[in-house]
């Protein structure tokens, strides 16, 4: 912004001394005025240009280099069509013209426009734009002001997305608890006839597997209403190994022989701070996901094994009980992993995908006072890594350092697990 300077007095009427300290005293307070508008120009967060006749850059602000990347210095006598991203130049230019000859209105706060930062990104911007007064330069000049609109619109998002969770969860409290009636019904006819089946029926082994199931299912009904109702669940302490092997070999059997799953467990794992269908739904919701990334894959390379590993230990600290689930899909690109907890965030096609299942996972965690991370997992795929606080925090080994528990559970002492794999013999 040029300032105009003294003038000269030259053929000007005489002043007294009374009249001089007057004009000086003026001079003084529209100095002070003018540095106090240049500050404010310089300090202010908003990106501010001042344009000429034919929109090139007359002056800016040092808040137009944190907006759009460009130096004032290296901005000022460029065209400002290089910052619009929406409009041809020409349009831009036809539009100043019109403006400056008075038929279009200044434009107050509201008027969004496509911007274009020096990296070639572009983002909505918030316009205003308005005339300065002539200040002896030729010429007219024109102010405009705008505002980047990223982190209001994500802000914007974030708080729709809650809106939608917190009806989501309204809507799925009612199913629930309608559901956990329809289990009761369910569960109370099982007993029944369970106490009148005679001892080595067949039939009573699966009852006791329909009435294990029905179990699960309430404990689940629990957990969805505590989910809806955070602070609800009643946490307590869980064999993380034993739920691990169990939901492991449940996946294992629903997934087939073109997935190999492997669970290693250190000796002595802690018990976890958690609930048992709560822990069980965490690993349901990461094997499934890391099923997902490795079949897709296979799709691209057919001959590629498919590998999911599950490892357990606890922190050398005590403090702490480590679940790893590894796969060698995908993986998970580092721009979307601050995203892929957030609920309704997905990458896979509507009807493979809600966006549900990682946010849910990561609800259950925060609910048992745990956290859960993605890493890059060693040839490729994700790791998701899940620390849940220990709940009995046991002494480690004379020496320091668990060893590994590579047991099997036989298949005939996983009752779920047998009952699948006989409903697929049978078929």
């Amino acid at each position: 912004m040029r300032l105009a300077g003294n003038a000269s007095m030259d053929g000007g009427p005489t002043l007294d001394g009374a009249g001089q300290t007057g004009q000086s005293e003026s001079l003084d307070g529209l100095h002070q005025r003018l540095a106090m508008y240049e500050a404010i120009f310089q300090a202010t967060p908003l990106a501010m240009l001042v344009l000429d006749e034919r929109g090139m850059v007359v002056s800016c602000n040092p808040a137009v280099e944190t907006t759009f990347g460009w130096a004032p210095e290296e901005l000022v006598g460029q065209s400002v069509t290089v910052l619009i991203a929406e409009v041809a130049p020409e349009v831009h230019n036809r539009a100043l013209r019109r403006y400056l000859a008075g038929e279009l209105p200044s434009t107050p706060w509201g008027r969004n426009a496509r911007a274009r930062r020096r990296d070639g990104s572009e983002f909505l911007a918030a316009c205003s734009v308005t005339t300065l007064p002539a200040d002896g330069s030729p010429g007219r000049r024109v102010l405009g002001v705008l505002v980047d609109m990223t982190e209001r619109l994500e802000a914007e998002e974030r708080l729709r997305v809650l809106q939608k969770n917190h009806a989501l969860g309204t809507l799925v409290a009612g199913l629930a608890h309608n559901f956990n009636n329809l289990l009761t019904s369910v569960i109370g006819p099982i007993h029944i006839v369970q106490e009148n089946t005679p001892p080595g029926d067949e039939r009573a082994y699966w009852l006791d597997i329909a009435a294990k199931a029905s179990g699960e299912a309430t404990l689940l009904v629990k957990d969805l209403m505590a989910l809806c109702r955070p602070g609800t669940a009643s946490v307590g302490s869980v064999d993380a190994v034993q739920v691990a092997r169990e939901t492991v070999d449940l996946v294992s059997a629903a997934s087939g022989r073109r997935m190999q799953y492997t669970l290693h467990a250190e000796a002595d794992v802690p018990r976890a701070h958690a609930t048992t269908s709560g822990l069980q739904q965490v690993l349901l919701n990461l094997l499934t996901n890391s099923r997902d990334a490795v079949l897709e894959r296979m799709e691209r390379d057919p001959g590629l094994p498919g590998e999911v590993h599950v490892a357990l230990a606890g922190d050398l600290t005590g403090d702490h009980v480590t679940i790893s689930v590894r796969d060698n899909g995908v993986g998970v690109p580092r721009e979307i992993r601050d995203r892929i907890f957030d609920p309704f965030f997905t990458t896979k096609p509507p009807e493979k995908g809600s966006g549900l299942g990682l946010s849910t996972l990561a609800t259950l965690v925060r609910q048992f006072g745990g956290t859960v991370a993605v890493e890059d997992a060693p040839g490729g795929g994700a790791a998701f890594v899940v620390r849940l606080q220990n709940a009995d925090r046991p002494p480690l080994d004379p020496g320091g350092t668990p060893a590994t528990d590579r047991r099997a559970v036989p298949l005939a002492d996983r009752p779920l697990s047998y009952a699948l794999d006989r409903l697929a013999q049978s078929r």
